[in-house]
C-alpha cells in the first residue's frame, strides 16, 4: 500500500525508536496504523473532539479505523491508559461510534463505577458515554459544552437542557417512544444526581422536559409551582419559552387532567406578569387569536384590552394591528353587537387566507343572527365561489368551511321539524365543521323554535 510522505516518515520514525520491532513482523499496512496512532498521541493535550476533527479530515476507511481501535485496545485496559491514548480512543469512537461499541461502553461503565475516581473525572466519563449513545446531532452538541470540572456544571446542564426545551417546541421530542432523545435526557439527569444539583432554574427545565415526554399532571404541577412561586435567575426570553412550552402541553392535556381552558388563560396571565415586555417579542398571530377566544369564553375582555393597549403594540406592525381588529369583531359578536361586527369588518383588510375565512364567516354569522336571510344567501354564494377559486386553501380547511356553509344554508331555509332534526343529527355526526359550536347552537335553537310554534 502506498503511503503519503508524512505517514511514511512517521512509520520510519516508529521503526527507529523500536529496535526490536522486527520480532512483531508488522506489515506495511500495520506500520501505517502505528504511525497514524503515533501522530496523534504526540499531542497529548488535545481533547477528543479536536482529534476527531483531524481524523475526519483524513476520511479513513472503516476497516482502517477498526484496526486502529484494536491496536489501541491492545496497549492496555481503558482504566490504565495515559490521557493521550484515552483521548485518541474516544476521538475514534466519535468518528465511528458503532465500531466495538459494547467493549468501550463496558470499559467506561467500569470506570464510572470505580469509587476511587473523582467527581470531575467521573463526570467526564459520563459525558463520553452519553456522547456515544446519542444521535449524531446531540453528540456534536455536547462536545461544544464539554465540562472538565464541577465548577461550571451548572452552565453546561443549563445549556443542554435549554437546547432540549427548544427542540420540544418543534417536535423533536414528541413522547416516551423517542428512545434516543430520552436516553440523552436521562444521562443529563444522572449528571445532576452525581453533582447533587438542586437549583430552581435547572429543576424547571428538567420538569419541563419530563412534562413534554410523559405528559404527567404531577410534572405540570411542579412546573407551575416553579413558574409561580420561585424567583428564577434566567432571562426573560428563556422564561417566556418555558411558559409557551407549558401552555402547548396544557392545550393538549387539560381535559384528561380534569382541568379547563381557564387554566390556560391563567397561565397566559401569569406569563404576561412575569416576562412583561418580553411577551411581545416574536408574538404570533395565532397566540393573539387564542387569547381572544379564551378571554371571550371567560369574560376577560378588560384584561385583553389592557395587554394589547395601543401604547404596547404600536411597534409590532400592521399585521398585528389587523389581527386585533378581527379580535375586536369577535368580542362584538360575543356581545351580540352584530352591527358593530359588520362596521369593523367592512373596512377590514386581510393579509392572509385564514384571516379572510374568519372574516367571511363572521359576516355571514352576523347576518344570520340579525335575521337577514336574503343577505345570508348572497354571502354564502360569494363564499362558495371564493373557496372554489382559491387554490391556496388546503383540503382540510376547504372541507370544514364547505360544511359550515352547507349546514348554515340549510338552517337558513328550513321550516320543517323533521328536516331540522335531520340537520342537527348530521352536524353531530360530522367531524370537520368550522364554527361547529355556533352551528350546533343555531340548529338547537331552530328546532326548539319550530317545536314551540307547532
Amino acid at each position: 500500500m502506498k503511503l503519503d510522505k508524512k505517514i511514511y516518515h512517521l512509520a520510519r520514525l516508529l521503526i527507529d525508536i523500536r529496535p526490536k520491532i522486527s520480532k512483531y513482523n508488522w506489515t506495511l499496512y500495520e506500520l501505517e496504523i502505528r504511525a497514524f496512532i503515533s501522530e496523534f498521541i504526540e499531542n497529548a493535550e488535545q481533547e477528543p473532539m479536536v482529534l476527531y476533527e483531524s481524523i475526519h479530515k483524513r476520511k479513513p476507511s472503516k476497516e482502517f479505523i477498526d484496526k486502529v481501535i484494536k491496536a489501541i485496545e491492545a496497549e492496555a485496559l481503558y482504566n490504565n491508559m495515559e490521557e493521550a491514548k484515552r483521548n485518541m480512543l474516544l476521538s475514534i469512537y466519535h468518528y465511528n461510534p458503532n465500531s466495538n461499541k459494547n467493549y468501550f461502553l463496558e470499559l467506561t461503565k467500569n470506570a464510572i463505577n470505580n469509587p476511587e475516581i473523582t467527581n470531575p473525572l467521573r463526570y467526564q466519563l459520563e459525558i463520553y458515554l452519553s456522547e456515544i449513545n446519542e444521535q449524531a446531532s446531540y453528540r456534536a452538541g455536547i462536545s461544544q459544552f464539554y465540562v472538565p470540572s464541577a465548577a461550571n456544571v451548572h452552565d453546561f446542564l443549563y445549556r443542554c437542557l435549554e437546547d432540549i426545551c427548544a427542540s420540544l417546541t418543534v417536535g423533536h421530542i414528541k413522547n416516551k417512544d423517542d428512545k434516543e432523545q430520552i436516553a440523552y435526557f436521562e444521562k443529563l439527569l444522572e449528571v445532576m444526581r452525581i453533582f447533587q444539583v438542586d437549583e430552581p432554574e435547572l429543576n424547571l427545565l428538567k420538569e419541563l422536559v419530563t412534562l413534554n415526554i410523559y405528559k404527567h399532571k404531577d410534572s405540570y404541577i411542579q412546573v407551575l409551582n416553579l413558574l409561580e412561586k420561585v424567583e428564577l435567575k434566567i432571562s426573560a426570553s428563556s422564561l417566556r419559552n418555558c411558559f409557551l412550552t407549558t401552555i402547548n402541553v396544557l392545550y393538549i392535556q387539560y381535559n384528561s387532567w380534569g382541568l379547563t381552558q381557564h387554566h390556560i388563560l391563567q397561565l397566559f396571565q401569569l406569563m404576561v406578569t412575569k416576562v412583561q415586555s418580553e411577551f411581545y417579542t416574536n408574538l404570533s398571530i395565532q397566540t393573539i387569536k387564542n387569547l381572544a377566544t379564551l378571554c371571550i369564553r371567560y369574560d376577560s375582555k378588560e384584561w385583553f384590552d389592557e395587554v394589547f393597549a395601543e401604547n404596547k403594540i404600536s411597534h409590532l406592525g400592521s399585521e398585528i394591528g389587523m389581527t386585533l381588529r378581527l379580535c375586536d369583531a369577535k368580542f362584538a359578536f360575543a356581545a351580540k353587537d352584530y352591527q358593530r361586527v359588520l362596521d369593523i369588518l367592512i373596512t377590514y383588510k386581510t393579509f392572509d387566507v385564514f384571516q379572510d375565512l374568519e372574516l367571511r364567516r363572521l359576516q355571514v354569522m352576523s347576518f344570520y343572527e340579525m335575521g337577514e336571510r336574503v343577505l345570508v344567501d348572497n354571502y354564502l354564494n360569494a363564499f362558495k365561489v371564493y373557496i372554489h377559486r382559491n387554490e391556496t386553501i388546503n383540503q382540510v380547511y376547504k372541507e370544514s368551511n364547505n360544511n359550515f356553509m352547507r349546514f348554515l344554508n340549510r338552517l337558513n331555509k328550513t321550516i320543517d321539524i323533521k328536516k331540522a332534526e335531520s340537520i342537527l343529527f348530521e352536524i353531530n355526526q360530522t367531524e370537520r365543521i368550522a364554527e361547529k359550536q355556533w352551528i350546533t347552537s343555531k340548529a338547537n335553537e331552530l328546532l326548539t323554535k319550530l317545536r314551540e310554534e307547532k
